[in-house]
């Protein structure tokens, strides 16, 4: 599950959350990603230190990419300066985990 951010340079802060948020839900359409998401949520009780680990180099990576783009946004006047970069990014994140979390095994 080790994936990598686009890279997201010269593009408007629009069309750069745009490809972050595209490249991730495609990810999760991919059958065995779902899955394998899925098992790990349901399990984080019971093995935490797995949960950790899917935190630290799934889901860390993808949110500060999204804070890097909405700083970036900030800085050319797309994005209001006192917009909280840290609350846009996880309503942004959690539309990925919700589908994450509710599309259906066959």
């Amino acid at each position: 599950m080790k994936r990598s951010q686009p890279v997201l340079i010269e593009q408007s802060a629009r069309e750069n959350l745009i490809t972050l948020l595209y490249v991730n839900f495609g990810r999760i359409a991919e059958q065995s990603e779902l899955w394998m998401e899925q098992a790990i949520m349901a399990e984080a009780r019971n093995f935490p230190d797995l949960y950790e680990q899917y935190l630290v180099e799934i889901v860390a990576p993808f949110l500060e990419a999204i804070k890097l783009t909405i700083r970036r946004g900030k800085e050319t006047g797309e994005i209001r300066v006192d917009i909280d970069e840290n609350l846009l990014s996880e309503v942004l994140s959690s539309t990925v985990h919700a589908m994450t979390s509710s599309m259906v095994l066959p």
